[in-house]
């Protein structure tokens, strides 16, 4: 078991955030072998995006051709398509509770997560205003990727919803018909036992 885990920048070595993941990272992926679990902790962060998006995903790639088998935390959005398009990786994500800003510790697989950085950031106390600019800004580079993360997660729990609720119509459609199996009964019982009393009656 590697794990790249936390934050070893030092000024003792020169090492920024970047460079410290990067050196961990390389003696990982020098000792990779069929049967290594690897743990990854913000893969490709502390530097540009982009470069670092990329970075990780050729060092995903690398890492899965050694037949690692990786965990990746990630707020990328290219690393959330990679998963999509990439046979032997698949997205997940640990459910956020909005109004409460707390984790509800539901893992979802095979939905990717999204950052809800500006949702978190208001409820903080970051002005409206603020908040506001960062989303127009965020709507001219968006890409599309967010909203359709977004779009699939609230389909996914909207599905969970559906899915609970047949199983506690199911579950009340079999009590109903147990208590009326058992109603049932005990009118022919005492169909029986009525039919009894009047023979000897007779």
């Amino acid at each position: 078991v590697f794990a790249d885990i936390g934050d070893e920048q030092s000024i003792q070595q020169s090492l920024s955030t970047f460079s410290a993941h990067m050196q961990q990272i390389v003696g990982i992926l020098n000792r990779t072998t069929k049967g290594t679990l690897i743990l990854l902790d913000e893969l490709g962060a502390g530097t540009d995006p982009t470069e670092g998006a990329a970075l990780a995903v050729a060092l995903l790639d690398k890492m899965l051709t050694k037949e690692g088998q990786i965990i990746a935390t990630s707020h990328l959005g290219q690393l959330k398509v990679y998963a999509y398009s990439t046979a032997r990786a698949q997205n997940a994500s640990v459910q956020f509770d909005l109004e409460t800003l707390a984790p509800t510790y539901r893992l979802l697989l095979g939905t990717p997560g999204s950052s809800n950085a500006l949702a978190i950031a208001g409820r903080l106390g970051v002005p409206k205003a603020v908040v506001g600019k960062a989303k127009s800004l965020l709507d001219k580079q968006a890409d599309g990727s967010t909203e359709l993360i977004n779009k699939v997660q609230m389909t996914r729990e909207a599905a969970e919803r559906n899915r609970q609720e047949t199983q506690q119509t199911l579950e009340d459609a079999k009590r109903e018909k147990q208590q009326a199996s058992e109603e049932m009964e005990r009118i022919q019982e005492e169909g029986r036992r009525l039919k009894n009393q009047a023979d000897e009656e007779i």
